[in-house]
């Protein structure tokens, strides 16, 4: 039987460590508000919270996931690109669970949708580095959403009450420009398949062919 000790490596303690940290943050946040009688505020030590624990957090995840991948995270600007969609993509996501707690006795459905996207977000970013063109696309069209409600939330009431203009949405909608900026560079950039995967994929199509009824 493998000893789980040689299966665990440095990278993988730094990520465990920067999930113990955004987690215990957001389930701090979420004390807190129950506790203090402001279910719907976003209070400072809220905002302190989200902008102390969570880097800090996101720091040590970007050292288990992006070193041992460090060839595709510094390969030029296309790699310092996909760096930064990683980080703020994390830093977002984690953003919008502080927000699940905000509304989570305002408006059981606004709690829900930001738990959605922020857990999305989450996950999402650790596909990044695989991701293609379409797939980075479709980030840039939820980033753009996610642009156009809160501009749409501080505008009018169509989504409901009026909401205020505070600084956790502000950083936020920060992050999410920087972010926009970052796929799109990304997308426009992709590095082309490389010669041995082409080769691959040309010796199994042929393969394929050969194995055919009619095939020749």
């Amino acid at each position: 039987m493998r000893d789980w000790r040689a299966a665990v490596r440095a990278e993988h303690l730094f990520l465990v460590a920067g999930f113990a940290m955004i987690l215990s943050s957001v389930a701090a946040d979420l004390v807190l508000r129950w506790t203090r009688g402001n279910p719907g505020g976003h209070g400072d030590v809220q905002f302190m919270l989200l902008l102390n624990f969570s880097p800090m957090g996101i720091a040590f995840i970007a050292w288990g996931f992006c070193v041992p991948r460090s060839r595709v995270f510094l390969d030029g600007w296309r790699g310092l690109s996909l760096l930064l969609a990683f980080l703020v993509l994390l830093f977002d996501g984690v953003v919008h669970l502080f927000a699940f707690n905000a509304h989570l006795e305002r408006s059981a459905l606004h709690a829900a949708f930001f738990l959605l996207v922020g857990a999305l977000q989450v996950a999402g970013a650790f596909t990044l580095p695989k991701a293609s063109r379409t797939v980075l696309l479709g980030w840039v069209l939820l980033t753009i959403l996610l642009l156009a409600l809160y501009a749409v939330s501080r505008a009018t009431t169509l989504l409901g009450d009026l909401e205020e203009i505070e600084g956790m949405g502000l950083v936020a909608k920060g992050s999410e420009v920087l972010l926009l900026g970052a796929l799109v560079y990304r997308a426009r950039n992709l590095p082309s398949p490389s010669p041995r995967g082409v080769a691959r994929t040309e010796g199994s199509a042929r393969t394929a062919d050969a194995k055919s009824p009619d095939g020749r």
